[in-house]
């Protein structure tokens, strides 16, 4: 028997504001879930109690949340059976949870693990020299990881670099990309080689810098769709700031060319933690762009460039002041063909191919 874990915390103990956060959902899990059920997995409901930014959180507190909710994760695995597979998306929503037993409550019980990583900071935050972090991921992160039985990770760069790190390349099961379901009431973008390029996300300076910097790029228009946005008060004649949206209605109401999947501090490449973390991670955005109908324009030492290569379903640069010479470059009959692979793909995307591809692998 298939099942999965699926956190949920009581939303009266928390503020408004922390409620309004965590109902939100993360759409790549929404999906992940929404996946299981088709393939007829049993959901696991787990209570847990969460921090609540709004309250100062004391150690007492903190220790009392590792117990309580470690306690609830044990009792609810008392459902597994021999031979019962249960998925785990990773990272788990509380880090307040005594990891190793779990894990090997599942393993005594003589049932797999199965790791769905969203996440790892052990490689989001390479440049990072503290000790004190690099000692709380490898005892927090690695070995936890490691005592799964099996772990589903973004793509064969993301693969290698946890073998190099010791991890059983049995175990390691390659999705190569993210699904992104849709509802009857998807209709798809409005998709035209003339329109602007399209960005979608968190546009915040914190996440998004390079964002703020888009008026150098000369000759090319944006189309921003998304939170945090803070530069609605100014005119720049390349950039148009169309709003924020539900991830079920970007699908419907983008408007672009291409979809750009960029990170970091700068126009000139992807830099900082955010922008390096493309060489080993899937984001989530280049599935929105593909489930819409859009090719997509990727850093070209990212990890999707390979896949985009692969399938002709966008460029990949170096820099985004290359972006006028290489879109002026691409006859329309390439457009096309790159537009027509698109729409291939986002079937697949849109009826979970990828991770139903992943979960067969593991039967």
């Amino acid at each position: 028997m298939n099942y999965y874990t699926s956190e949920f915390c009581k939303t009266s103990e928390l503020s408004s504001s922390t409620v309004n956060k965590f109902n939100a959902g993360s759409k790549a899990r929404n999906d992940i879930e929404k996946i299981l059920d088709q393939i007829g997995a049993k959901r696991i409901p787990i209570l847990i109690k969460m921090r609540d930014p709004a309250v100062p959180d004391s150690y007492i507190s903190k220790v009392s949340r590792i117990f309580s909710n470690t306690k609830s994760w044990l009792k609810s695995l008392d459902i597994l059976s021999k031979g019962d597979t249960v998925f785990i998306q990773y990272p788990w929503t509380d880090s307040f949870i005594l990891y190793s037993k779990v894990l090997n409550k599942i393993s005594k019980k003589k049932a797999k693990s199965v790791a769905v990583v969203h996440d790892l900071n052990i490689l989001r935050n390479l440049n990072n020299s503290g000790i004190k972090l690099k000692i709380k991921q490898k005892y927090q992160e690695e070995l936890t990881l490691k005592l799964f039985d099996y772990i589903i990770v973004h793509n064969e760069k993301m693969k290698q670099v946890l073998i190099n790190r010791g991890f059983d390349s049995k175990k390691l099961i390659v999705l190569e990309i993210f699904d992104y379901l849709t509802d009857e009431s998807f209709t798809g973008s409005k998709v035209c080689k003339e329109l602007p390029i399209v960005i979608a996300g968190n546009l915040s300076p914190e996440k998004s810098s390079y964002i703020y910097q888009l008026h150098n790029i000369k000759d090319v228009n944006f189309n921003l769709y998304g939170a945090n946005y803070t530069c609605a008060d100014k005119y720049y004649s390349n950039i148009s700031y169309k709003g924020k949206f539900r991830p079920e209605q970007l699908p419907n109401v983008m408007e672009g060319s291409f979809g750009l999947v960029w990170d970091g501090d700068t126009v000139k490449t992807c830099g900082g933690d955010f922008g390096n973390y493309l060489r080993f991670n899937n984001p989530h955005k280049t599935s929105l762009y593909i489930a819409s109908g859009f090719p997509v324009i990727v850093w070209n030492e990212s990890a999707m460039a390979s896949f985009v290569k692969k399938n002709n379903i966008g460029i990949a640069v170096s820099s985004l002041y290359e972006l006028h010479d290489k879109i002026t470059g691409i006859s329309n009959e390439q457009y096309d063909k790159m537009c027509e692979n698109v729409r291939f793909l986002s079937l697949k995307l849109r009826d979970g191919f990828y991770f139903k591809k992943a979960i067969d692998s593991i039967r």
